[in-house]
């Protein structure tokens, strides 16, 4: 029987409560192992355990052996900030029978997700929308919804009486349900194939072998169409995962190699939640390339926003000491508005218009991003605050992490 214990530690000199996420494999989880054979427990003591409740999704696909495990943690104590003094106590095991949280249904004001195929059934309406998801059939659409944002993703690049816009890989509508009355709901949604969109991705830059005197390889992301990978509505968060189509890049070994130059097929993969029991309307973002053989590459993202009738330029605001985060604010007395984007490496060439916004983030192998709307009357409300804080500092900066572990980011 399998049985795992391991420790949370809590980098902030305060209390804190949260989300946990771990690789399966870190803890040596055997693969044949799913949510319905595995229960966790809060051990608070040597005579005294609580049940919490725990979800797994397969970000890569069915088909992938990348298994992320999301739990809650409730009050770590504080520690310091090198993740050296533990907060919390867990122990994960193989259990005789499934936990009385596994397969219960989720009150859809918690978490849901919808979809939006093509070609659509007679039963389903003029856009395709259906509750369920049949991995068989072809996504255009997909939307997340917890009781403080519903957004929704598009999966393909064009509508038919619009060639001018790419919608592909963004968010195209938002809705915040916690709103004030007198604060409209929608980011977007009020024009028939309006342009707004928000957290586009672009382009992808690779750099070469140091001894490779090629520049960069670019991928544009504009008119690619992604697949769904994954989906789940669970008990922690609604999750979707996008594939994008196979792109190939090419590496020349020689003269360090004597072989000839390689051609590698690798894809995207975009990784958007949204968590139950949030206190902000974001929702977050993972970002890495895989190649065909499962191990990852470094890339450099490049991000799009269209925001119409906003002031990008004189509305923007960052801590150029923090190149982490930024925000778009906005106000029409005494309503606020804010777009807010952080993510765990360094946003670089951030440029903003009017109507407009584009960004890109620092190389890495694997990149983690929140993006944040929030509509308001509160005059003293301080933005830094939910984007700084919330969506950087304990999501990004200083989550909450498992002891021990090291990432399995490299490979499957």
């Amino acid at each position: 029987m399998f049985c795992k214990d391991f420790h949370v530690a809590n980098p902030s000199p305060y209390l804190r409560s949260g989300f946990v996420e771990v690789d399966l494999r870190a803890l040596g989880v055997p693969d044949a192992l799913d949510d319905a054979a595995l229960r966790l427990y809060r051990v608070h003591s040597l005579t005294k355990r609580e049940e919490t409740e725990l979800q797994i999704d397969r970000i890569a696909g069915a088909e992938g052996g990348k298994r992320i495990m999301t739990f809650r943690c409730r009050d770590a104590r504080e520690g310091s900030d090198d993740y050296n003094q533990a907060g919390a106590e867990f122990c994960l095991e193989e259990a005789s029978e499934p936990s009385p949280w596994h397969g219960q249904q989720i009150p859809v004001s918690y978490l849901s997700q919808y979809f939006y195929y093509t070609p659509r059934r007679a039963s389903e309406p003029r856009d395709g929308y259906n509750a369920a998801w049949h991995p068989e059939r072809t996504v255009t659409g997909v939307c997340l919804h917890n009781a403080q944002l519903e957004v929704y993703f598009r999966l393909t690049p064009l509508p038919d009486d619009r060639p001018d816009i790419s919608y592909t890989g963004s968010a195209t509508s938002v809705h915040i349900p916690g709103a004030p009355e007198n604060v409209l709901n929608y980011y977007g949604g009020f024009v028939v194939h309006s342009p707004a969109r928000w957290g586009q991705l672009t382009a992808l830059h690779f750099t070469p072998i140091p001894w490779d005197q090629h520049d960069m390889q670019r991928v544009a992301l504009r008119d690619m169409t992604y697949e769904l990978a994954w989906a789940q509505a669970g008990p922690l968060r609604s999750v979707c995962s996008l594939r994008s189509q196979p792109f190939s890049l090419r590496y020349a070994g020689a003269p360090i190699f004597e072989h000839a130059p390689v051609e590698i097929s690798c894809r995207l993969y975009r990784v958007f939640a949204v968590y139950t029991d949030q206190h902000k309307p974001y929702y977050t973002e993972d970002l890495f390339v895989l190649a065909a053989n499962g191990f990852t590459l470094g890339f450099r993202p490049y991000f799009y926003s269209c925001m119409e009738h906003v002031d990008c330029q004189h509305g923007l605001r960052r801590f150029e000491h923090i190149p982490d985060y930024f925000s778009i604010q906005q106000h029409f007395y005494p309503l606020h508005y804010l777009y807010g984007f952080a993510a765990d490496t360094h946003v670089r060439n951030l440029v903003g218009e009017w109507g407009s916004l584009q960004w890109r983030l620092s190389y890495s192998h694997h990149i983690k991003c929140t993006h944040l709307f929030m509509k308001h009357d509160h005059p003293h409300y301080d933005p830094f605050h939910a984007v700084g804080h919330d969506c950087w500092y304990e999501q990004l900066l200083k989550p909450m992490r498992v002891m021990g572990v090291t990432p399995f980011w490299p490979a499957w």
